[in-house]
């Protein structure tokens, strides 16, 4: 594990051309990955409203992208970089990176935007009212295949098929994975990752969502029960199984990994006690005691992950077998 960006030496706004570990490029979440030249992208801190995007080139060079866009989500596809804000309402922005021009793709405060049905036929009123209210704190990911995916809070899945378009996404089984994990509540995804060309991961506060090949599965983990932590990321693994971190705290100090067989079955993970920033030594107890706000994969098997609370980056290598101890209710 090493440190690619932040540093707790040097808290000046970021300057372009400089090296990522040298500058304060701290993440304020935003995080997109072009998987195949291992380019990494964030959405960081500056000055007043000013958060611009830095790229963090494959040699450590920082390259600053100044954008009008507002919004903490990222996403990658080759050109463009997308960017995303749910705070409110709901606001998608693609900037093609050869022009750094902007291009405004949603704006569900406005109106004409076309909410489609998987049929293709438009959403039924009442539907799109339950839409809209459930845009703030929506999760953005692009898809393996390039589609840009919206998980709303209420977990509905919208596929963004050109400007001004989404379309609701249903795989198999779908709806009743989130009615498994959040009865007639929302889902309230916390995190959402792409797995393949056409999986995700998504994960909520009462267990994680997991999309294979159009085919879904909800697995449920009562997370506040057994002292279990509310985890923050959740990393694909490459024998199908799902690692899930963060969610250290005051009250939950011990960090407490888990992992997801393919089977649904869970481990409990260690990897020592707590690390403060201080203590980085670039094992995983580093990983298993950050804060983590964001996370990619890279073509290479490497992850990039976001520590917020120690303000750095991180490009990381599990090791080659994880296990733990079976976790029972």
């Amino acid at each position: 594990m090493v440190v690619i960006a932040g540093s707790p030496e040097n808290h000046e706004p970021p300057r372009d051309g400089e090296y990522a570990i040298k500058s304060s490029a701290q993440s304020e979440g935003g995080l997109a990955i072009d998987a195949d030249n291992g380019v990494v992208y964030l959405r960081v801190l500056g000055g007043g409203s000013d958060k611009p995007v830095e790229r963090i080139e494959r040699d450590g060079t920082l390259t600053t992208l100044r954008t009008r866009a507002p919004g903490d989500q990222l996403g990658f596809t080759p050109g463009t970089l997308w960017i995303m804000s749910s705070y409110q309402g709901l606001r998608l922005t693609k900037m093609s990176l050869p022009s750094r021009i902007e291009t405004k793709v949603l704006d569900m405060g406005e109106s004409g935007t076309q909410v489609l049905a998987p049929s293709g036929n438009p959403l039924g009123a009442r539907r799109q009212v339950r839409l809209r209210e459930s845009l703030p704190g929506a999760r953005f990911v692009v898809r393996g295949d390039g589609m840009p995916v919206i998980v709303s809070r209420a977990g509905d899945l919208y596929e963004v098929t050109g400007p001004g378009k989404i379309r609701q996404w249903m795989p198999q089984g779908y709806r009743e994975a989130v009615r498994d994990l959040a009865g007639a509540a929302d889902l309230r995804p916390v995190s959402a990752i792409a797995v393949g060309a056409r999986g995700m991961l998504v994960l909520a506060p009462t267990g994680l969502l997991r999309i294979t090949d159009d085919r879904s599965q909800g697995i449920r983990i009562h997370m506040r029960s057994g002292g279990l932590p509310d985890w923050s990321a959740a990393l694909p693994v490459d024998d199908g199984s799902t690692l899930l971190l963060g969610g250290t705290s005051a009250v939950q100090p011990s960090p407490r990994p888990g992992l997801v067989r393919p089977d649904g079955r869970l481990e409990v993970l260690s990897y020592g006690k707590r690390l403060i920033c201080d203590d980085f030594d670039g094992s995983m107890a580093v990983l298993a005691s950050a804060d983590l706000v964001a996370a990619g994969r890279l073509k290479n098997g490497d992850y990039v992950v976001v520590d917020q609370s120690c303000g750095r980056t991180y490009r990381v290598r599990l090791p080659s077998s994880l296990a733990g101890t079976p976790y029972t209710r």
